[in-house]
């Protein structure tokens, strides 16, 4: 679904429940891939859930976090680059890198670098609200809509 961009609400419903299922952390980690390939922002929050629920995985659930360019996102994997768990806070910082293209193979960047780079940086136009996306007008020029957030429980 992820690869065909599909965005049937049905199969997101099922991609957001995959994401929270207790029983299977493959499960988690592929429904959250595809949610991320689909474009679907609100699924950050699930993902996010999904992170501080389970322990099983949770690097794996972060490296799908580098298909979500949301402010929201980057702050909460900066936020895990001081995980405990070292595959975790490698994952959170390979995440920052495809979603920032600050690429810092020396090791040598850590939670203050990736903090001070998110100061200077976190103003720029390309990065969106979760509860906001940006759109095309016809005329080409940017326009921001609120959209708003799918769960399957409020069905």
């Amino acid at each position: 679904l992820g690869e065909m961009r599909a965005k049937d609400p049905r199969a997101i419903d099922a991609l957001l429940r995959g994401v929270l299922d207790e029983s299977s952390e493959e499960l988690r980690y592929t429904a959250a891939k595809a949610l991320g390939l689909i474009g679907h922002g609100p699924a950050f929050t699930y993902v996010k859930r999904a992170y501080e629920r389970y322990l099983k995985g949770r690097a794996k659930l972060l490296s799908t976090l580098s298909h979500f360019k949301y402010y929201e996102c980057i702050e909460f994997l900066i936020e895990q680059t001081q995980a405990d768990d070292q595959t975790a806070r490698k994952a959170a910082e390979e995440a920052l890198q495809v979603l920032t293209g600050e690429v810092h193979t020396d090791g040598k960047w850590g939670y203050d670098e990736w903090e001070a780079w998110w100061f200077q940086n976190k103003a720029r136009p390309d990065w969106v609200h979760l509860d906001k996306e940006v759109v095309s007008r016809p005329e080409g020029r940017p326009e921001t809509k609120v959209i708003p957030e799918t769960r399957p429980e409020d069905k």
